[in-house]
């Protein structure tokens, strides 16, 4: 679950057909299934611990080999904006943003912008109900930042929808962003 706690993120793509989905048997983890392809994984896991989590992620997994399972990150929570309380069983879809900031002197700047701009622009459209933002534990790693954006409304729905505003209201980009995915996931 989302929330002002380190996560680790990983996803699961589906190699042969009718593979048997991951599916947890213990609590804390939340799972979310994604358009698959090229237009993100097929599920990803939001695990609120860190040092077990591809551990967790493998006993999951019914069929190993029906599945590549890929660890995006372990990420701790950043900035004040991120101090939403999660919606926990009212969440119903996930929208995930990866990105890197093209400069470490931008750093700053990007910081402020993504939390006072960019995560503000998200949450004032009125489709997704928290944004929590993380920073990968690995300085070097990439995608060094996730924002996390939970909603009541289906995963796919609340996205759409927030394309749609972004067409007659654009939320500016900063130079100094690197998008590097955008996903949205619903519930399982």
């Amino acid at each position: 679950m989302p929330g002002p706690w380190p996560v680790t993120l990983i996803t699961w793509n589906q190699l042969q057909e009718n593979a048997e989905p991951p599916a947890f048997d213990f609590g804390g983890v939340s799972l979310f299934k994604g358009p698959g392809g090229k237009k993100g994984p097929n599920y990803l896991a939001v695990i609120p611990r860190v040092e077990d989590a591809l551990e967790l992620a493998e006993h999951a997994t019914p069929e190993l080999d029906a599945w590549t399972i890929d660890v995006i990150g372990s990420y701790n929570i950043i900035d004040e904006a991120s101090t939403s309380q999660p919606l926990g069983d009212a969440c119903k879809g996930l929208m995930i943003g990866l990105t890197d900031c093209r400069s470490e002197q931008d750093q700053e700047a990007f910081n402020t912008w993504y939390r006072d701009v960019h995560a503000a622009d998200v949450i004032k459209a009125g489709f997704h109900e928290t944004a929590f933002r993380y920073r990968n534990q690995n300085l070097s790693g990439s995608p060094q930042y996730c924002a996390l954006y939970e909603t009541s409304q289906g995963g796919f729905e609340a996205f759409k929808a927030l394309m749609l505003h972004y067409r007659e209201q654009p939320s500016p980009v900063a130079d100094f962003c690197v998008v590097r995915h955008v996903w949205a996931l619903e519930a399982t």
